[in-house]
């Protein structure tokens, strides 16, 4: 193969049905299960076919969908990590002696600051929800398609805006 330019779905399959299999069976090198990798896999296709990429050769081609599949494939253990983080801290919090008072408190507050954040723009909640499940700056931008410093100025007015929404309830974090 010479080069290579995905710019119709004839093209498109013929590369998919060469490299589907070898891509799924490389991610499951990450010790991922097998749905999720199929899904990966099917993610670099679909990625090559949305940005209608030109390759000059079957080599590059291959170093760019192998490299891909990697990056999926980590991007997916760490979202793995968090997830059962955030699963061991909760049950770790649920653990511990609550103070009844305390709790009802921590509620309060839990509730008040949920009704804030549904008051902000779409994509500012959307940013500042993707940041309380402990999504970084560059993933939150990569979740949701958008450029790094979008992710920061969204975060900025939405701490504005909060910050705000708690000016007027007369409660100030500290």
């Amino acid at each position: 193969m010479g080069k290579i330019h995905i710019i119709n779905k004839d093209v498109l399959k013929i590369l998919f049905d060469a490299y589907y299999k070898p891509l799924v069976i490389y991610a499951r090198s990450f010790n991922l299960i097998q749905a999720e990798c199929e899904d990966l896999a099917q993610e670099v296709f679909i990625g090559l076919w949305k940005e209608k990429v030109f390759f000059t050769n079957e080599k590059v081609f291959r170093s760019y969908i192998y490299k891909n599949i990697k990056n999926k494939c980590l991007n997916a253990i760490k979202h793995k990590k968090v997830i059962e983080k955030y699963a061991i801290q909760t049950r770790e919090h649920s653990e511990v002696k609550i103070n009844p008072f305390n709790s009802e408190i921590e509620l309060e507050i839990v509730k008040t600051l949920h009704r804030a954040i549904e008051i902000l723009s779409p994509r500012r909640k959307q940013v500042i929800k993707l940041t309380l499940q402990g999504f970084r700056n560059n993933q939150i931008a990569e979740q949701m398609k958008i450029q790094l410093q979008t992710v920061k100025t969204l975060k900025s007015q939405a701490y504005h805006d909060l910050r705000n929404y708690f000016r007027e309830l007369k409660i100030q974090p500290k």
